[in-house]
């Protein structure tokens, strides 16, 4: 049994076995890194502009699946902001990573719900939210707060993907956290 131990959610979970985990870190451009990842020679690149196209928003912090073989290699990776955001980012994107690696079973994100209602006295099933970026982003505001950052402090990122969404779920437990 192999596992990942996602930093900045404060847990481990199970792999698959065709499954690997690298966390990345930060990194000072993100398309760069993406293609790096690719291989130089991959035809499929996109260009700096289609890569952002995409999602409509600066590109702040990713999780790439590449194959070898047989193995699927997910790459969780994110630019270098302010700690809080930082700690955001952070945990958004392992969040995406235990709902990409577990598709077919909710355990991960099971698992996720349960530590949110222990730490933050938050009520949520993961699984049951139909947008994956809020899902990701009360993931992102659980990092944040085990990193010292205070609700109030975390406003300041609105603009964030999903992050009003996952912040009415905090708001109706007035904020509080147990960590």
């Amino acid at each position: 049994m192999t596992l990942a131990n996602l930093e900045a959610l404060g847990i481990e979970i199970e792999l698959p076995p065709n499954a690997v985990y690298h966390d990345d870190g930060v990194v000072d451009n993100m398309w760069a890194h993406s293609v790096n990842l690719m291989g130089c020679c991959c035809s499929c690149a996109l260009s700096p502009l289609e890569f952002e196209r995409g999602v409509g928003l600066p590109v702040l912090g990713r999780v790439q699946l590449i194959h070898v073989a047989n193995v699927r290699h997910y790459h969780l990776f994110y630019l270098k902001r302010v700690s809080a955001l930082t700690a955001l980012l952070k945990g958004h994107e392992e969040t995406h990573f235990m709902k990409s690696v577990d598709r077919l079973n909710t355990r991960n994100l099971t698992h996720l719900s349960e530590v949110l209602q222990r730490e933050h006295g938050l009520v949520v099933n993961l699984n049951d939210i139909y947008d994956k970026e809020v899902a990701a982003s009360i993931g992102g505001i659980h990092a944040a707060l085990r990193a010292g950052h205070s609700i109030i402090r975390l406003n300041q990122f609105q603009g964030y993907s999903g992050y009003l969404g996952a912040r009415k779920y905090f708001e109706a437990i007035g904020g509080r956290t147990r960590t």
